[in-house]
């Protein structure tokens, strides 16, 4: 299996409790604030305990009349038009989107940790249900059927089913904010985290894509930050913990090639990295929430590159040819929504995506309740 899952039981639309599992192997927490350095470069190596959210998660609910479950592969017929989308607490907002843009997010929505789901039937015995993880999904328009590799988690899936209806945990991060598209249209979204000073570049922070309807959780926290650093021929440095405030350099020593904390600071609101190698370019990456999010490329030795976070959030639609990890364009930065997220316990509260493509888009940010 791809991920470790926690399970937990809640009531959905009318059905009897479903046991759901949600992700937690790397939930993001709601922090803004990017931390600041320790008093000395020896409190660097200590990491700050982040505290698990508690938050749940939007799951979704699919209906058909006819089903089978036999090696490995969940057939559903005559599949109902729609999938409801269910937010959970506090917005409690039921929506629905349709298959087929269900089915064209599919990969985008769940990446690489295939999600949880339980299924209920009516079967031999009557009604039954079973935990699965679905591992990828395939839509027949045209013959009105879905296909789900899956694996059980727990129970039985019996050959033939009658009335399927699979909830399906939505697999995004808990807490964080919260993007909910109401443009009636397919979306896109870039978001980036600009900078406030520094000389190195913003790149595509988080690709996001929503269906008509979606509701999309993306972790919030520019707090957590790292820092690594390549020479020329891409030889990456493992990601080290760091502070605002602090300076790093890439150097040869006996191991190798290292990004080593310096002794002297860098400004209180930024961090650093120079080259320090005798020969050769290098490339410093800056990360946030897991993600590169800033890089200072083609260091010259002794050239330094600084990287100053202002805590705020570029949001818009992703232009074409521009993928996740990549520099974003000054104009396309402009053009962006500016947004400076807050946080009350582990959620950063919530971007509504409204307009359309031909009239334009909008982007109106709510703090979470209770900020």
């Amino acid at each position: 299996m791809a991920s470790h899952r926690t399970t937990r039981s809640f009531a959905a639309l009318g059905l009897a409790a479903l046991v759901l599992a949600s992700c937690s192997s790397s939930a993001d927490d709601g922090g803004h604030e990017a931390a600041r350095a320790p008093a000395t470069a020896a409190d660097a190596g200590s990491d700050v305990a982040a505290e698990a959210p508690a938050a749940d998660v939007a799951f979704y609910t699919q209906q058909a009349a006819f089903g089978s479950g036999t090696g490995g592969v969940l057939t559903l017929s005559d599949v109902d038009d729609d999938v409801l989308v269910v937010e959970d607490r506090p917005g409690r907002e039921v929506r629905s989107v349709s298959l087929a843009d269900f089915a064209a997010a599919w990969d985008e929505t769940f990446g690489d940790d295939p999600p949880n789901a339980v299924l209920q039937f009516d079967g031999d015995e009557g009604r039954g249900q079973a935990v699965v993880e679905l591992t990828s999904m395939d839509h027949d328009a045209a013959a009105g059927v879905v296909t789900y590799v899956f694996s059980v988690l727990h129970g039985d899936v019996p050959g033939t089913l009658e009335r399927p209806t699979l909830v399906i945990d939505d697999a995004a991060p808990t807490g964080g904010i919260t993007l909910v598209n109401q443009t009636g249209e397919r979306v896109t979204l870039m978001l980036a985290l600009p900078v406030d000073g520094g000389n190195a570049q913003p790149v595509v922070w988080r690709e996001a894509a929503l269906a008509t309807g979606g509701i999309r959780t993306i972790g919030w926290r520019p707090g957590d930050l790292q820092v690594s650093a390549a020479d020329a021929f891409g030889n990456e440095t493992p990601r080290s913990k760091t502070y605002l405030g602090q300076r790093w350099a890439m150097q040869l020593t006996g191991d190798g090639q290292e990004l080593r904390l310096q002794p002297a600071a860098a400004a209180a609101d930024s961090v650093e990295v120079v080259n320090s190698l005798a020969t050769g370019t290098a490339t410093a990456h800056f990360w946030a929430s897991e993600q590169v999010a800033a890089t200072g490329s083609s260091l010259t030795p002794r050239q330094m590159t600084t990287w100053s976070p202002d805590g705020t959030l570029a949001i818009g639609i992703l232009p074409s040819g521009l993928d996740e990890g990549e520099v974003v364009p000054a104009q396309v930065l402009a053009d962006a929504t500016v947004i400076r997220p807050t946080s009350s316990g582990s959620e950063a509260g919530r971007i509504t995506i409204t307009g359309s493509a031909a009239g334009g888009y909008a982007f109106a940010y709510a703090p979470p309740a209770g900020d």
